[in-house]
């Protein structure tokens, strides 16, 4: 069975919409209902730099560019997702020369504050043998400030189209650059698995005898980070259910189902909880919402952002 196969066994629509129209008349009236807020993927960002100040730093996503703040010593920048647990985007570094270094992150549920210094690699690098065994073991380090400097200096190396890197050259140019990028991501909470480098180590062993091996070391590293997304959002969803914050539970679960309708992260799932977890979830909370639904002859009342059975009278 599909791990959502088991969304038809959820109460019927009238009555959770039963629920959030009396949360939402409650809040008309001036009654907060804490707690009853929608799934947010959320992030805030400081950029400083060890060299070269950027000309500017934005957020890119799939609804535009959002510059951050220049705050003369370094930049800071927020955004949030509604209605979702997670969204992928990009904080680019722009500099005056028009060379630019874009990080993939993650905006996420309960999101922290986090910082990085970025790098600028000097215009005389070039590609060699001594550069590139030099960038190979920092590629695998466990300091985030030397990992972002990797991807920083095997970009330009990658992009650098009047001296290119020979073929076997930019194929461990190109692993390196995955590598740091795999790292930074699995080391941290925020840094997400660049399609740049993705893309980037898959073209450069294109018709390789190490290809399946490579695709398998990219699979194996996103399923990884995947997996570390979905784990504090499967801690919420708990939290809200033994709270009876039903709102917030169903808002979880909703962003949740449309997630994992992607096989990749269905697997990420299934590598760290049991593949019945959200259906077993779904109708625990669907049975406890029946039985302490706000609207029931007996009287209820809210609490904490929940709802909890009193007595009548």
């Amino acid at each position: 069975m599909g791990w959502y196969a088991g969304v038809a066994k959820r109460e019927s629509e009238m009555q959770r919409t039963l629920i959030r129209t009396v949360a939402a008349m409650c809040a008309i009236g001036g009654i907060m209902v804490p707690g009853a807020l929608m799934a947010q993927a959320e992030v805030s960002a400081k950029v400083d730099w060890a060299n070269d100040k950027p000309q500017r730093v934005q957020f890119q996503s799939q609804d535009g560019n959002t510059d951050f703040a220049d705050r003369s010593s370094h930049y800071i920048g927020e955004k949030q997702f509604d209605d979702v647990v997670y969204s992928g985007l990009q904080i680019v570094v722009r500099y005056d020369d028009g060379s630019s270094a874009p990080f993939s992150v993650r905006a996420q549920l309960n999101a922290r504050p986090f910082a990085f210094t970025v790098d600028k690699p000097s215009a005389a690098l070039s590609c060699n043998l001594t550069v590139v065994e030099a960038m190979e073991p920092r590629a695998r380090s466990s300091d985030q400030s030397v990992l972002i400097a990797t991807m920083q200096k095997a970009r330009a190396l990658q992009k650098n189209r009047t001296a290119p890197c020979p073929g076997y050259l930019n194929r461990r140019v190109a692993k390196a650059y995955f590598d740091a990028n795999c790292n930074l991501a699995k080391r941290t909470s925020f840094f997400d698995i660049s399609p740049d480098a993705r893309n980037a180590v898959l073209e450069a062993y294109r018709g390789h005898r190490a290809l399946n091996r490579i695709r398998a070391q990219v699979s194996a590293c996103e399923k990884q980070v995947k997996s570390e997304i979905i784990k504090p959002v499967a801690a919420s969803m708990r939290i809200a259910v033994n709270d009876k914050d039903f709102d917030r539970y169903d808002a979880l679960d909703e962003s949740v189902v449309e997630l994992l309708r992607d096989p990749e992260w269905e697997k990420a799932a299934n590598a760290i909880l049991p593949s019945d977890h959200f259906e077993d979830l779904r109708e625990e909370a669907g049975a406890l919402e029946q039985r302490y639904r706000p609207i029931e002859e007996a009287g209820g009342a809210f609490e904490g952002g929940g709802i909890v059975e009193t007595a009548p009278g």
